[in-house]
């Protein structure tokens, strides 16, 4: 028999499992952007505003990708979209406690499988571009065209990356909310 309380240690088991390797993502990106802004052509602590420090920001929206969607996410991603059929599951077996001849409406799987892409989208290209990749490679642009502090960067840079103690990063924030709403 299905209770309450198994349907949400299942959708907190998943949620957890799937944030657990977070850490290790936000460190990755931070040492590509850590060995690019070293990179950058700086004079008397300002950025300068040229083609090559263009360029070298550039590169890294290809390997920003290929940080993030690698073999181990893309498959983190496929355990968190299976725990779905799982809580189905197991809330069919919670309602059917109260009568026995309930069954799912049609339309669950069909909303099921939709939730199921639509997270699938947030947590894989799309939504990292937009909710993570986006925000990052706008503050490199700015402080590249605008001549910006170097230090003020990677201080911007480190803040939005990693998390911290009752602050969490950019990615930490986006995969919550995708999880949660999940």
């Amino acid at each position: 028999m299905s209770s309450l309380d198994q349907i949400s240690s299942s959708i907190d088991a998943a949620v957890s499992n799937f944030a657990k390797n977070t850490p290790a993502l936000e460190r990755r990106l931070m040492e590509l952007l850590d060995a690019t802004i070293k990179e950058l052509e700086v004079r008397n602590g300002s950025i300068l505003s040229n083609v090559n420090n263009l360029k070298k920001i550039n590169d890294i929206k290809r390997k920003f990708g290929k940080i993030i969607l690698n073999n181990d996410y893309l498959k983190q991603v496929k355990s968190f979209t299976n725990a779905f059929q799982r809580v189905s599951d197991l809330q069919i077996g919670y309602l059917s406690q109260f009568n026995e001849k309930f069954t799912p409406l049609k339309t669950a799987s069909v909303l099921q499988e939709m939730a199921i892409d639509n997270t699938i989208d947030s947590l894989t290209e799309s939504g990292l571009n937009e909710a993570v990749s986006k925000p990052i490679m706008d503050m490199l642009k700015s402080s590249v065209v605008g001549g910006g502090s170097y230090s003020e960067l990677v201080e911007s840079l480190r803040k939005s990356i990693l998390s911290s103690e009752g602050k969490p990063s950019i990615l930490d924030k986006h995969i919550a909310t995708v999880t949660k709403d999940a």
